[in-house]
């Protein structure tokens, strides 16, 4: 579960920073 819990946040973060990269 902690495998899938980390994909997870990484997927949103990658599609939250993904249009507005903060450089």
């Amino acid at each position: 579960l902690k495998n899938e819990n980390k994909e997870a946040i990484v997927r949103l973060s990658k599609e939250k920073y993904g249009r507005k990269p903060q450089g």
